[in-house]
């Protein structure tokens, strides 16, 4: 789970806490700052994600080669 203080603008990522109605709860070691804004958290979310498709695409092509390759020797 994450959060955006509203006081620093930081994003916290929210591990080892508890969910109380509206309220979580959390000791310090459950609390890590993941990005020092919103900004920043959703540009580097982006790019992992953008990252992550691009392998897929590539490793998805490479296995269409492979299947187009054992085709066409077995046509010959």
């Amino acid at each position: 789970m994450y959060a955006v203080s509203h006081s620093s603008g930081c994003v916290y990522h929210l591990t080892l806490g508890a969910l109380t109605g509206s309220t979580y709860d959390v000791e310090e070691a459950g609390c890590t700052v993941t990005a020092t804004s919103l900004t920043a958290f959703l540009h580097r979310l982006r790019d992992r994600l953008a990252h992550a498709v691009g392998e897929q695409r590539a490793s998805l092509n490479q296995q269409g080669g492979e299947e187009g390759s054992s085709r066409k020797r077995g046509n010959r």
